[in-house]
């Protein structure tokens, strides 16, 4: 079991509850397309194949790379994968089975996270245990280590327009992400991933709609435009109060998102798809994301920059 190998460093009989998944391509940014400067989304994809048992077998557990309340992830190798994996051990009942039914049903799909084995919980893995693809660092990551600029015009529209994309193929299969913010959108070799968060239905009494991650979308973009937003530090309430007077104040209030953005572009754009987003929230959580998509060009051209 994959839990036990973290213990052990070795694995003992494969579960016959592990269900492997084939995994496909990335589907890549145009070659070239650089984010920050020493970032660049180039045309190169990595081909995992579906790990057999006996690679599972052999399967290294490396160190860890992250912990959180529910899971721990450990680097791994497989025997086979020039790549290495990622495996997540859920550490309490329940932990990662919704983020499991998710990954489920989007590996393949271009833009998730694949999904090579599922463990169900069981004597050996009460939490259950994910072995994934190994992703790179995030948004949030190269933009605190100084590895990236402020979004600006042109590439704030690419970014949005390919986060927008992977939302929609996640609404489409019924889901809805409950997290979009810059640590959760990960960075393969070819492409930007959406990581569904390790709670992501942890709290299932939450209504979140569709809009509401489109929500999160724009205050990500506002983020990496501007390096900041303007409740950061503030306590929940606060934060609640000031994105609550973003909807009902509209217009009058987007201010407050854009007077950090030097580009006049991506403030535009951001202004644009606030408006969007406005209306979106006032009829019932529909969302039009080719409208959202051209708002983000749109506020572009009004702005007469790129």
């Amino acid at each position: 079991m994959l839990a036990a190998l973290v213990t052990t460093g070795r694995a003992a009989a494969v579960s016959t509850a592990l269900h492997p998944r084939p995994l496909l391509l990335d589907v890549p940014a145009p070659a070239g397309f650089s984010w920050g400067g020493t970032f660049t989304f180039d045309e190169a994809g990595t081909a995992f194949r579906t790990a057999t048992a006996s690679a599972i077998d052999e399967l290294d557990i490396g160190p860890r790379v992250g912990l959180g309340t529910q899971s721990e992830v450990r680097r791994g190798h497989l025997p086979g994968h020039t790549e290495p994996v990622a495996v997540k051990i859920g550490l309490k009942v329940g932990a990662i089975a919704r983020e499991a039914e998710v990954l489920s049903a989007m590996s393949g799909v271009p833009g998730f996270p694949r999904l090579l084995y599922h463990e169900a919980e069981g004597e050996g893995t009460p939490g259950g245990a994910l072995l994934l693809t190994l992703l790179g660092p995030s948004l949030d990551d190269l933009r605190r280590r100084g590895e990236s600029g402020p979004l600006t015009g042109e590439l704030l529209r690419h970014v949005g327009g390919c986060l927008l994309g992977l939302l929609r193929r996640l609404h489409a299969a019924g889901f809805v992400h409950n997290d979009v913010k810059p640590s959760n959108v990960l960075l393969s070799a070819g492409a930007a991933e959406l990581h569904p968060a390790s709670d992501l239905a942890a709290d299932e009494s939450r209504a979140t709609r569709p809009s509401d991650d489109v929500e999160s979308l724009l205050y990500t973009l506002a983020y990496l435009a501007a390096g900041s937003l303007p409740w950061q530090g503030e306590d929940a309430d606060a934060v609640a109060s000031a994105k609550r007077e973003l909807l009902v104040e509209g217009v009058g209030a987007v201010a407050a998102l854009t007077d950090g953005v030097e580009c006049p572009a991506a403030a535009a754009a951001l202004r644009a798809l606030h408006a969007e987003v406005v209306r979106a929230s006032r009829v019932l959580g529909a969302v039009d994301y080719a409208t959202c998509l051209a708002a983000l060009e749109a506020g572009q051209e009004a702005s007469g920059l790129r």
